[in-house]
């Protein structure tokens, strides 16, 4: 399958995530309104980060060793997913004192909500692990089966619990313990079927998988914190009211993460079965391709954001359409170097993309508290779009300068790419010039 039909059938995936996450997320919130809408933000965030932490960066290496051990795949297949389950139960040791997570993220969520929020970060780990496997090994429609059949059960309990009245913050986080668990059944379940696990265990091995991935790991934590970072600072200087709906125009973010998510997941899909060589170029078209769908969702949501956040979640949350739009160039630059950023991950440049990571996490930091205190919630926003567009920047030229392209090479595939989407779109609807 080529680059496009792997992207849509990942694009599907996202869709039936979006909006599943879409409804229960317009439920809780009329439910509990901006304030619960802030603390369940807080819980997602800080379980994001610890998640990061737990998968130890294997589940982001797994591709290069997946390339690189083509006749041993199913031995690190099952080394790694013990790993992260075995390793994702770490951090659930703090929560033997109740006063260390609640002061890690500012002492404002009860100790409860945030054990909820941690409990599944062992088995999302191991979720990681099988999601990975099956895209390696081609099993997209079992992979999407297995989504519209979780995302099902997530909606369905959701109405649920909002017609009878008890939909909470709480009962959201428990609605998502449980799909996590079904995810992590019905995932292993056909990755024991299709792409097998194998029984021996290696301490070498798993030693090798964590010493590649503790590198990366350094760029996994630093992503985690760089995207939650206007709720972390948001919690700090505004109320929690004004802290959900921040976190409402995010969720217009957490939604661009998931369609460059298909992207992503579609050029892991070429780089597990291409050559070093052919790896470049493919990657800067996905790169060039991926731009127009972020482009025109940014565009139709400038147009009708407003009337789509109270649609879904209330007059309440109308002033979410502000900082939406500031977060909006945020997504687009995220969706053009995640292609970009897979290539250098595949290729074994741990190091230069934790370098990137950790100078993005200081940039955000300062622009997002700079534009906290003069700008509030819209100056947040700003900041966090301003530390992307760096981020992209550093991994353009990260990406150059190891691929070995020059500025005029890049702007002949930019624009070569652009005349063959062009080219494509007008055939199938009959326009070519003949």
């Amino acid at each position: 399958m080529g680059f496009a039909r792997n992207s849509a059938i990942f694009l599907l995936i996202s869709a039936v995530s979006v909006v599943s996450n879409t409804i229960a997320m317009a439920l809780l919130s009329r439910s509990v309104g901006p304030e619960g809408r802030g603390v369940l933000a807080i819980c997602l965030r800080a379980g994001s980060v610890w998640l990061a932490v737990a998968q130890v960066g294997i589940a982001s290496t797994l591709l290069y060793h997946w390339r690189n051990r083509p006749s041993d795949r199913d031995r690190v297949l099952s080394n790694a997913a013990l790993c992260v389950l075995v390793l994702g139960s770490l951090p659930l040791l703090l929560f033997l004192w109740p006063r260390v997570p609640t002061l890690l993220v500012g002492g404002e969520v009860p100790y409860p909500l945030l054990l909820l929020a941690f409990l599944p970060v062992p088995i999302t780990a191991f979720n990681g692990i099988l999601m990975a496997s099956l895209k390696f090994a081609q099993q997209l429609r079992m992979l999407l089966a297995v989504h519209i059949v979780v995302e099902a059960c997530r909606v369905g309990a959701a109405i649920a619990l909002y017609v009878g009245g008890s939909f909470t913050v709480e009962r959201f986080l428990q609605i998502s313990f449980a799909c996590i668990v079904i995810s992590a059944l019905l995932q292993g379940a056909v990755v024991y079927r299709r792409v097998g696990f194998s029984k021996g265990l290696s301490l070498r091995l798993i030693l090798r998988l964590v010493r590649y991935g503790l590198v990366q790991n350094i760029t996994v934590i630093l992503l985690a914190f760089l995207h939650g970072l206007p709720i972390f600072v948001a919690v700090r200087v505004f109320s929690m009211h004004d802290t959900g709906l921040l976190a409402t125009g995010m969720g217009i973010y957490g939604m661009g993460l998931m369609a460059a998510a298909s992207f992503r997941s579609a050029t892991q899909m070429k780089l597990a079965l291409s050559s070093d060589r052919a790896a470049a170029p493919a990657c800067l078209s996905y790169a060039v391709f991926s731009f127009f769908p972020f482009l025109a969702a940014a565009l139709a949501l400038v147009l009708i954001g407003r009337f789509l956040i109270v649609a879904l979640y209330g007059a309440k949350f109308a002033a979410a359409y502000y900082p939406m739009l500031a977060i909006l160039p945020a997504v687009m630059f995220h969706g053009i170097l995640s292609p970009l950023a897979e290539y250098l991950v595949a290729l074994g440049h741990f190091k230069t993309m934790a370098l990137i990571s950790g100078v993005s996490v200081v940039l955000g930091l300062a622009f997002t508290w700079a534009g906290a205190h003069f700008y509030g919630a819209v100056g947040c926003a700003i900041g966090f779009s301003a530390a992307n567009l760096g981020r992209l920047v550093m991994i353009l030229g990260a990406f150059m300068c190891h691929a070995s392209v020059s500025p005029s090479e890049l702007s002949r595939a930019v624009f070569g790419t652009i005349k063959r989407i062009r080219a494509e779109a007008m055939s199938r609807v009959g326009l070519v010039r003949t």
